[in-house]
């Protein structure tokens, strides 16, 4: 039976809304800046590395649902010259749009492919770096009515300009890293979708500009792809999850070892890569939506990121996390004391992941956690 003029859904409304979220979302234009900048010794010298873009947001409404996704990735050139930044980023991708909603007498089907590029400046004086310049993308949308026998397309073209500021920039000497994507995040959950929106850069001195980018534009790929797919991370999958971050962790560490070069730099305690940023994001996230989750596991991820402890590079912002942790372990040893059928190395793994955040009391009745762990039998 084929659907009456009047009974079918405005086709033309549906591209137009998809088109400009698509377009809306993957590039935004702002330009207030957010965040701040750490400071020390920079290297004066040319850095080069990888701006990346992971993610994108998900509309869910009793009618059905909606996930657009982006990914793109593209090379980073800059000069520093007393701190003050002048270089060029390029970056192209892709997007899928994939939907499904309710309406009376059957559903509708939205499919949909895109891709985006941009380039342009990148740099400015200290405490306002800037990303700006232009970008085009291209979106095609497909709606299905399959009990109507509909099937209708339409292709949206733009070009425009683009001018963000750079936010969480690290600076340690000879590494940059830091991220685009915030004040974009932010306008996608004022329009009410749930993003998952993920955009780092990280540049360094002492890079081969072929097969060493390479490598390094792979691993900020994977770490945004890592922080993007948080939302759907389980208390029953979040072993596996952070067991990813921990080897993106290990690949991170050894290509900055690889990386060392002569440099004016002096020793700096401080770590970071673009991990830091990513870390502070996700566990800040899964521990608001998943109270209890913390374990030994996540604490050293947390550690060994910089994302918490003396060494971070961003201090702040891994205070803040810390707390957050630390609350989350005093909640989850509350939750696991008063249940009579706890399982004793829930008990030693929180005792540990207490130990490591510098707890020195669990609960309100003076015990320690390395009481806990000598009394159980596990010193280690």
């Amino acid at each position: 039976m084929v659907a009456t003029l009047s009974q079918q859904p405005d086709l033309k409304k549906w591209h137009t809304a998809m088109a400009l979220a698509v377009a809306a979302t993957i590039f935004a234009l702002g330009t207030a800046p957010i965040g701040a900048q750490t400071g020390g010794p920079v290297a004066d010298g040319d850095f080069t590395g990888t701006i990346g873009l992971e993610g994108g947001f998900r509309v869910v409404i009793p009618e059905g649902s909606l996930v657009l996704r982006a990914q793109g990735s593209g090379p980073l050139q800059f000069t520093l010259r007393d701190g003050a930044m002048s270089g060029t980023w390029s970056l192209a991708g892709t997007t899928i749009l994939d939907g499904e909603f309710s309406q009376a007498g059957g559903g509708i089907i939205i499919e949909g492919t895109g891709t985006f590029s941009g380039s342009g400046p990148f740099g400015g004086p200290p405490g306002a770096y800037r990303m700006s310049g232009t970008f085009d993308s291209e979106n095609t949308a497909t709606v299905t009515v399959p009990v109507a026998g509909i099937s209708q397309s339409a292709t949206e073209t733009t070009s425009d300009t683009f001018d963000e500021a750079l936010t969480d920039v690290i600076v340690l000497c000879d590494m940059v890293v830091g991220r685009w994507d915030l004040r974009i995040r932010q306008q996608i959950d004022e329009v009410g979708f749930d993003e998952f929106l993920r955009g780092y850069f990280s540049a360094s001195t002492g890079i081969d500009a072929t097969e060493q980018a390479g490598r390094i534009g792979d691993l900020l790929a994977d770490v945004a792809g890592w922080a993007a797919d948080e939302g759907g991370v389980l208390v029953e999958s979040r072993s596996l999850y952070i067991g990813g971050a921990l080897a993106l962790l290990d690949r991170a560490q050894r290509l900055q070892a690889e990386l060392a070069a002569p440099s004016p730099c002096p020793p700096d305690h401080r770590f970071a890569t673009q991990l830091t940023l990513a870390v502070q994001d996700v566990l800040t996230s899964l521990v608001g939506r998943l109270p209890g989750i913390t374990t030994s596991h996540i604490v050293a991820l947390a550690l060994g990121s910089g994302a918490i402890g003396s060494g971070s590079p961003v201090p702040g912002s891994a205070g803040e996390l810390t707390d957050l942790l630390v609350a989350d372990v005093q909640g989850k040893w509350n939750a696991l004391t008063s249940d009579p059928a706890v399982n004793l190395a829930d008990l030693l793994d929180t005792a540990r992941a207490a130990q490591m955040l510098g707890i020195t009391e669990l609960g309100g009745a003076g015990l320690t956690p390395a009481d806990v762990l000598l009394v159980f039998g596990d010193g280690s």
